[in-house]
C-alpha cells in the first residue's frame, strides 16, 4: 500500500508541468514576483485604491469599453505567456535534454509550462465576469461579447506565434537529415558558447520521468542518447533560441513605435494592454541577463541599477517633468530664505490685498446697498474623479437649492485635488453661461456630470509604460514653449478631452472675470516639496496667502512664511503663461501616476499635492477670512463655509483585535496615514473655531459629504442595515482613490446627494443665504 502511495506520489512529483512549476519558483524568483502581482492585480488585492485592477477588468480602448478593447488585452496577455514560455525555454530548457530528442521541442515545453498560465486565465476570466456584474452592472449578452473579445485576441495571438515556431524550429532527426556538421559550422560561435554551456551543466540535468504530449497523453522522458546530445541537441536549441529572440524583439519594437506614435487614439492601447507588454519587455530583459551572465546575474543587475541611477543623478536621462507654458530657458529663479524674504516684502502685501479690495468691492456691488450679502466659501476636498465627480454634483444640486444665488455669494474657491479640478471645471461653465446666456450653455446640465467622470487613467498608465519608463523623446508645444510629453501631460491632455477643451488656457485668462466679480477666485495650493510651504496659484497677486498677518490687529511674531505667490515669483519665467490644466495637475499629484512638476529654480522647487497641507481648503479660506476680515465685518452679514468632501466627516470607529508582531510594527505609520483626514479635520475645525472667535459677523459652515454607507440606512428605524448582502454591496459603494470610476461608483455618487444629511445641508445653505 505504502509502496503504491509513494509510487504514486513520485509519478506525480516527477511529472514535467509539476517539476517546471517547483523549478521556477526555485531559481525564478523575479518571473514568479511578476505572476504574483498580476495574479494580485486582477483579483483586487493590488493597486485597488488607485484603480488598477479596474484597467484589467474593465479595459478602455478610443475611449469605450468594447469588443476590440478586450481582445486587445487578450492578445498582449497571450503575448506575455509565450513571452513566459520562450524565457523559461531559453533559460532552462537545456536542463531538459529529452526534449532535444521531441518532434517540436518547443511546442511541447510550453504545453508543459502551462499551469501557472492556465490558473491565471482561468483566475482572470472569472473576475472579469464578477466585476462586471457587480461593478459595470452588465447583462450576460455584454459580458459574452467582451469574453469572447478577450478570447478572440488571446486566441490570435497564440496560434500565430506557435504557427510561427511549428514552421521555423527543428527537431532532431530533421537536422540528422540534413548534414549537422555543415549547418553547425555556420553558426560557430553560438555552437561554441551553447556547446561549453551543456558541458558545464552536465550535472544540473533535472530528473523528469514523463511528459504531457501534445495529444495531452502522458509519455515517458528518455533521455538524449549520447550520438545527439553534443551536436543535435545543441542545433535544435540553437535554432529554437534564434526564433525565440526574433519574438522578443519584436515585442521591443512595439514598445518604441507606442512610445514614438503614442499620440495617435488609434496607437494607444488599454492600460491593461500597455502593463503586459512592458511586463513582457521586462522579462525578456532579465531573462536575457539571466541567459547570458549565469552565475553573475546579480552582479550585473546591481551594476545595471548603478548606472541608471547615475545617469539619472547626471540628468543625463529621467529629467524633470514641467509645467506648460512656463519658460525654462531663462535663468532660474533662486530659491532661499532671502530671496522669498523679498517676494513676500510688507510692500507688496499691502499691493496685493489693495488690489485685492478692489475685487471685494466689485462682489459687493452685484447686492442691494441696504442689504448686507452673506459671503460664500467653496472648500472642496481633494480625492481624484471620485471627488472631481461628487464637486460637481454638489455644486450643481447647491446651485439649484439655491435659486441659482450660491455663485453670485461664492468668493473664493479653495480646495485639493479632484475636488478642486471639479470645482474649476462648474467654474468655467459658469462663465461660460455668464458670456454666452444659459440658453447657449447650461451649467446644470447633467450631461457634464458624465464628462468629468470619463476616464483619466487609461491614457496616464499608457504614457508612463510605453514612455516614461524607457524613455522621452516626445515633445509638445505651449504658449512658444517646447516640453517634454510624459504621463503628466497625458493626463492634462485626457482631461482636456473629456471637459471638451474649455479648460485649455493660461491662469491668466481667468484675471479679469474675477477681477470683474462674473466668477469667484480660485486658488491652487500645491505642497512645495522641498520645505513644506505653498505654492499659491492664481491670476491676481497673492502674497498675503503666503506670509504672516501684518495689520493692527495682528502683530508680527517671528513667523516663517508660509509659501510663494506663484505669478510673482516666476514673472521671469511667464508665470502668467502657465496652462490652467497644469495649474491643476500640480494640486493634484500623486504618486507614481502623476508626476510632481520641477519649477525653474534653484534648486528646482518640486511640487506636490494640495491633500498633503490640506486637504480639504479649509485652511486657505479661513486665512483669507482673516486677511478681509475689517472688509467682512463692515459689508457682510456673515460668512458661510460650503466645504464639500468626498468623504464622511464622522465614520465609525473601527473594533481592533489582537494585534501581531507585524502589525505592532507598522502601526505607528499605519495609523498616521489613516488618520491624515482626521487630524486635518480636528485642524480645520480649530481654524473655523477661531475665525468665529475674530469675527464680528456669523461664521456658519455647511457639509455637503459623500456618505456611502447613508444609502443603506433606515430613515424609519434611525438605524443601518445590517444585512451582510446589503453590507457587502455598501462596501463595493466606496468609489477608489484614483482616475477612473465603474459605472456603480458614478451612480453612487449622484445619488449620494439625496441622502438625508445632505437634503438637510442643502435646506440649511438655503436659509443662511436669505438671512
Amino acid at each position: 500500500m505504502w509502496k503504491r502511495f509513494i509510487a504514486a506520489g513520485e509519478k506525480f512529483l516527477y511529472a514535467f508541468p509539476i517539476r517546471l512549476v517547483i523549478h521556477h519558483f526555485k531559481r525564478s524568483p523575479v518571473m514568479m514576483a511578476i505572476w504574483a502581482v498580476f495574479f494580485l492585480v486582477v483579483t483586487g488585492n493590488f493597486g485597488t485604491g488607485m484603480g488598477i485592477p479596474y484597467l484589467f477588468l474593465d479595459p478602455e480602448y478610443l475611449n469605450e469599453t468594447s469588443f476590440l478593447s478586450f481582445a486587445l488585452v487578450g492578445f498582449m496577455t497571450a503575448g506575455y505567456i509565450m513571452v513566459f514560455h520562450i524565457t523559461s525555454y531559453i533559460n532552462d530548457g537545456y536542463r531538459f535534454s529529452f526534449l532535444g530528442t521531441l518532434k517540436r521541442p518547443f511546442a511541447r515545453f510550453t504545453l508543459n509550462n502551462s499551469i501557472i498560465p492556465v490558473v491565471f486565465v482561468v483566475t482572470y476570466v472569472w473576475n472579469i465576469v464578477a466585476f462586471q456584474i457587480t461593478y459595470e452592472i452588465n447583462t450576460g449578452l455584454t459580458i459574452l461579447k467582451k469574453l469572447a473579445g478577450f478570447f478572440t485576441g488571446f486566441t490570435l495571438m497564440t496560434v500565430g506565434l506557435m504557427q510561427y515556431f511549428r514552421l521555423t524550429n527543428q527537431d532532431a532527426f530533421k537536422i540528422l537529415s540534413r548534414r549537422i556538421e555543415k549547418r553547425i559550422k555556420k553558426n560557430t560561435i553560438t555552437r561554441a558558447t551553447v556547446l561549453n554551456r551543456l558541458a558545464k551543466v552536465r550535472g544540473q540535468q533535472v530528473r523528469v520521468d514523463s511528459y504531457l504530449d501534445l495529444n495531452f497523453k502522458s509519455k515517458p522522458a528518455y533521455p538524449a542518447p549520447e550520438y545527439l546530445k553534443k551536436k543535435v541537441v545543441t542545433q535544435v536549441f540553437n535554432q529554437n533560441h534564434l526564433n525565440a529572440v526574433i519574438v522578443e524583439l519584436g515585442a521591443i519594437a512595439l514598445v518604441f513605435i507606442l512610445g514614438w506614435f503614442g499620440q495617435l487614439p488609434i496607437l494607444q492601447l488599454p492600460a491593461a494592454a500597455s502593463a503586459i507588454l512592458t511586463a513582457s519587455v521586462l522579462l525578456m530583459i532579465l531573462g536575457a541577463i539571466a541567459f547570458w551572465s549565469r552565475g553573475y546575474t546579480t552582479i550585473v543587475v546591481i551594476v545595471i541599477f548603478l548606472l541608471i541611477n547615475y545617469s539619472h543623478h547626471q540628468q543625463w536621462i529621467g529629467k524633470g517633468f514641467e509645467g506648460l507654458g512656463l519658460d525654462y530657458t531663462e535663468e532660474p529663479e533662486p530659491y532661499s530664505v532671502e530671496s522669498l524674504a523679498v517676494h513676500n516684502s510688507p510692500q507688496h502685501y499691502k499691493e496685493d490685498m489693495q488690489h485685492t479690495l478692489g475685487i471685494l468691492e466689485t462682489w459687493r456691488a452685484k447686492f442691494p446697498v441696504d442689504e448686507k450679502p452673506k459671503m460664500v466659501f467653496i472648500c472642496t476636498s481633494g480625492g481624484g474623479q471620485r471627488s472631481a465627480l461628487w464637486t460637481m454634483t454638489a455644486l450643481q444640486a447647491a446651485q439649484m437649492a439655491t435659486q441659482d444665488q450660491l455663485m453670485d455669494h461664492t468668493m473664493l474657491i479653495t480646495g485639493a485635488s479632484g475636488g478642486l479640478v471639479g470645482a474649476s471645471y462648474y467654474r468655467e461653465l459658469y462663465l461660460r453661461s455668464q458670456l454666452l446666456g444659459e440658453g447657449v450653455m447650461d451649467p446644470q446640465n447633467p450631461i457634464f456630470l458624465d464628462q468629468i467622470s470619463n476616464d483619466n487613467l487609461n491614457p496616464v498608465i499608457f504614457s508612463l509604460l510605453v514612455n516614461d519608463l524607457f524613455f522621452r523623446n516626445q515633445t509638445i508645444d505651449y504658449g512658444g514653449q517646447k516640453h517634454p510629453k510624459d504621463r503628466g501631460v497625458a493626463f492634462e491632455e485626457a482631461l482636456n478631452r473629456n471637459t471638451g477643451g474649455i479648460l485649455d488656457k493660461p491662469i491668466s485668462a481667468y484675471r479679469e472675470h474675477e477681477e470683474a466679480s462674473t466668477i469667484p477666485m480660485l486658488f491652487v495650493a500645491p505642497s512645495i516639496v522641498n520645505d513644506g510651504r505653498r505654492m499659491y496659484i492664481s491670476p491676481q497677486p497673492v502674497s498675503y496667502m503666503a506670509m504672516a498677518l501684518q495689520d493692527s490687529l495682528h502683530p508680527v511674531i517671528n513667523e516663517k512664511d508660509k509659501g510663494i505667490d506663484f505669478v510673482r515669483f516666476f514673472q521671469q519665467q511667464n508665470a502668467d503663461s502657465l496652462r490652467f490644466l497644469s495649474a491643476l495637475r500640480m494640486g493634484a499629484t500623486f504618486p507614481y501616476i502623476t508626476p510632481n512638476i520641477s519649477l525653474p529654480s534653484t534648486p528646482a522647487i518640486q511640487i506636490m499635492d494640495s491633500g498633503i497641507s490640506d486637504n480639504f481648503g479649509v485652511t486657505d479660506a479661513v486665512r483669507f477670512v482673516l486677511v478681509f476680515q475689517e472688509w467682512i465685518n463692515a459689508n457682510t452679514s456673515g460668512v458661510v463655509f460650503l466645504s464639500i468632501r468626498d468623504s464622511e466627516k464622522e465614520e465609525p470607529l473601527e473594533e481592533e483585535g489582537s494585534r501581531s508582531l507585524s502589525d505592532k510594527i507598522i502601526s505607528p505609520v499605519k495609523y498616521i496615514y489613516r488618520n491624515w483626514s482626521s487630524i486635518q479635520d480636528l485642524h480645520n475645525d480649530d481654524q473655523i473655531e477661531m475665525a468665529q472667535a475674530f469675527m464680528e459677523v456669523p461664521v456658519d459652515r455647511v457639509d455637503l459629504q459623500f456618505i456611502p454607507r447613508a444609502l443603506f440606512f433606515d430613515v424609519t428605524t434611525r438605524e443601518f442595515t445590517t444585512d451582510p448582502s446589503e453590507r457587502e454591496v455598501q462596501q463595493l459603494e466606496r468609489a477608489s482613490l484614483n482616475w477612473r470610476l465603474t459605472t456603480r461608483e458614478k451612480n453612487s455618487i449622484r445619488e449620494n446627494i439625496k441622502i438625508m444629511h445632505n437634503q438637510e445641508q442643502l435646506s440649511r445653505l438655503v436659509e443662511l443665504l436669505e438671512k
